[in-house]
């Protein structure tokens, strides 16, 4: 889903995020298993929802913590941060 304007455009801080690449560092990796991977743990990173900056992306394995909910981001998945801090996430295969 796409953030827009009036008139159907796109909102002024949606396209300047959509030009814009962003560097996003983990405040920790842990191991974690997946489902995909057996009973093997796979190194991920942790980040904290509230220090994801508009037009940031991360892949997958990831897990986006905040004081009210944890989003898990499974291996082979891409995510988008938007203008307006909302996580879009979408199968990378």
């Amino acid at each position: 889903m796409i953030p827009r304007g009036p008139f159907g455009k796109a909102c002024k801080n949606e396209r300047r995020a959509e030009h814009t690449q962003v560097t996003i560092t983990p405040v920790a990796v842990r191991p974690v298993i997946f489902a995909t991977n057996g009973p093997a743990p796979q190194d991920t990173p942790i980040y904290q929802r509230e220090t994801l900056p508009a037009g940031g992306t991360f892949t997958g394995p990831a897990i986006v913590t905040q004081y009210d909910t944890t989003t898990v981001l499974p291996p082979g998945w891409l995510a988008r941060i938007d203008a307006i801090g909302n996580i879009v996430a979408e199968s990378a295969e």
